[in-house]
């Protein structure tokens, strides 16, 4: 009797031995996702640099594309046929839209995490991760320093010249709290498109203008930082807002909590000079939004020669 037992059981090890190891292989076989990040030492941020994304056209440009593919659902699970329990399966179904993003502000392994475009309510909790630094979870959180702020990290908010996110990620700017200057609407799948990370994929915050049609809410503040920032656009004109990692100033380089990172905007032209253009965000793929962002600008490395700058800076949450 004893003896029966103890082959049923190694026979169940050996079953389990050799199902595990099937299933290692066909894992390790899959194309699976491209990581976008790669594993080295950190960039001195306290975060990992994507990897390198973007070919050349040859002319020393780098094209808006990536390497970072749709997410790939390893298939193979689904033709096993075994009903060896306890062993988890990961999902069969692959519709395309899936991507793994670089979000390294909002705390997940590698700085990165898989998500579908389609899937709203997620990336408006990654951005609203991003804009609170979730992964540092040390208190602080970005704030946006406003044209000619040139105070450092220490004493940006001296003299209430910054930009503020409230709890629904609304922007507001400290010297008018009265006045919210644009409404969070939504966040979407982009890629960088300036800086050293160009072409890696990432989040980005949509924004509209307030107020009423072909209306300009800033005006009444008389503050020309303000005037720039929202590009004299009126409402509801929206635009995509992103946290530009590869273009960053530093006021002191042996701490990173003191880097600041570029405020970069992209929007459609079509949105800009004719109201609100709101096919980016009913788009059914990644590329189709990119494509309708045809304006691209970062705010902390212009490139018409402005004097006015703006960046994303650490600051004790309000």
């Amino acid at each position: 009797m004893i003896k029966n037992f103890t082959k049923k059981l190694w026979l169940l090890v050996f079953v389990l031995i050799a199902t595990l190891s099937v299933a290692g292989f066909i894992s390790c076989s899959s194309k699976g996702v491209t990581a976008s990040t790669v594993v080295m030492p950190d960039d001195g941020n306290g975060f990992l640099p994507p990897g390198v994304t973007g070919p050349s056209d040859g002319n020393g440009n780098v094209i808006i594309t990536s390497d970072l593919p749709g997410f790939e659902t390893n298939k193979e699970w689904a033709d096993m046929g075994t009903d060896i329990p306890d062993i988890p399966k990961p999902p069969v179904e692959d519709d395309g839209s899936l991507y793994k993003i670089y979000v390294p502000f909002a705390g997940y392994q590698d700085d990165s995490v898989t998500v579908s475009y389609k899937d709203q309510e997620k990336l408006q909790q990654i951005w609203k991760e991003q804009i609170t630094r979730k992964g540092f979870n040390d208190g602080k959180v970005f704030f946006i320093k406003n044209g000619k702020n040139n105070k450092s990290q220490d004493s940006f908010k001296n003299g209430n010249d910054y930009f503020y996110f409230d709890n629904n990620l609304n922007i507001y700017h400290k010297a008018h709290p009265n006045q919210r200057l644009q409404n969070f609407v939504g966040a979407v799948i982009v890629q960088y498109a300036l800086g050293k990370y160009k072409g890696t994929y990432t989040i980005g915050g949509i924004y509209q203008v307030v107020g009423q049609n072909n209306t300009q809410p800033y005006l009444d503040l008389k503050d020309y930082g303000i005037d720039i920032f929202l590009g004299r656009r009126y409402a509801p004109t929206i635009e995509v807002m992103v946290i530009n990692t590869g273009i960053t100033r530093n006021t002191d380089s042996q701490n990173y909590l003191k880097e600041e990172y570029s405020v970069d905007k992209y929007l459609s032209t079509t949105s800009q000079w004719h109201g609100v253009d709101y096919e980016y965000l009913k788009s059914t793929t990644v590329q189709d939004i990119i494509d309708n962002l045809n304006s691209k600008v970062s705010l902390l490395n212009r490139t018409d020669g402005g004097d006015y700058i703006y960046s994303f800076v650490v600051g004790d949450k309000e």
